[in-house]
């Protein structure tokens, strides 16, 4: 019993440093007023970490979900858009079907699903949005330009430039020459970080070390400014850049 009671503590106390480094390092790498929240998780311990997590890091959360706590969850809802897409069998069905397997991360199904709805209506931007993140998903980023183009034919600004996010992304995963004169158009009106990382990595790579350490530099200080739960979601982006604003810098 007395070895069982002392595992147990063993486990909690494992599992509570665990808990409380990642906050830690959460709060380095993401919380803009990181210096009041390291006091707060460094003095405060496990409830300093726990007071951290419901007050800056579960708000973030929320706009995130795994794809297979997605899927788990939203099981049902697939296998009636299924049934509907299936019986009735018009785009639109196809692409609501297409859009659940996407969010649960089901890439192959999804662009069954939005190539189902792209035979029977070409030009439909929601299919060719859909069918245009699952190439890009699998990396199959020759396949996404063609859709990406058509998209930005008929709307440049769908998706709040997302679309045009994605097709930089494309041409610049495909060392396109075209990446360069994209992004500095889509920078002038949306400043997603991962954009200016990739403009940042183009500057840098032609040997434009200044300009590309102040488009990094800008891209940090925005992520600073910006709400908690945009910082998570680009967490990445802003490691990414840090490391390239280092290289760059020597």
């Amino acid at each position: 019993m007395d070895w069982a009671l002392m595992f147990s503590n063993r486990i909690f106390w494992a599992l509570s440093t665990i808990f409380w480094l990642w906050m830690l390092i959460d709060c380095i790498m993401n919380e803009p007023d990181r210096f009041m929240w390291l006091l707060i998780i460094s003095f405060g311990n496990i409830l300093g970490a726990l007071l951290y997590f419901a007050i800056r890091k579960a708000p973030a959360l929320r706009y995130r979900s795994l794809p297979f706590i997605s899927g788990f969850m939203r099981g049902g809802d697939i296998s009636r858009a299924e049934v509907d897409a299936y019986n009735i069998g018009n785009p639109h069905h196809f692409i609501k079907l297409g859009e659940l397997l996407l969010e649960t991360g089901k890439y192959t199904r999804a662009g069954e699903a939005f190539n189902k709805a792209l035979e029977r209506e070409p030009d439909d931007i929601q299919a060719l949005w859909g069918a245009a993140q699952v190439d890009v998903k699998n990396r199959a980023f020759d396949a996404a330009l063609p859709r990406l183009e058509k998209v930005l034919k008929q709307d440049f600004d769908y998706k709040y430039g997302e679309a045009s996010l994605l097709y930089a992304k494309a041409l610049f995963e495909l060392k396109d020459k075209k990446a360069k004169q994209h992004i500095q158009l889509h920078l002038i009106k949306w400043t997603q970080p991962e954009a200016k990382y990739m403009m940042g990595a183009l500057l840098a790579a032609e040997g434009k070390d200044g300009e590309a350490a102040a488009i990094l530099r800008a891209a940090i200080m925005d992520m600073k400014g910006a709400p908690a739960y945009y910082r998570s979601r680009n967490a990445k982006w802003l490691w990414a850049i840090r490391i390239l604003l280092a290289k760059v810098k020597k």
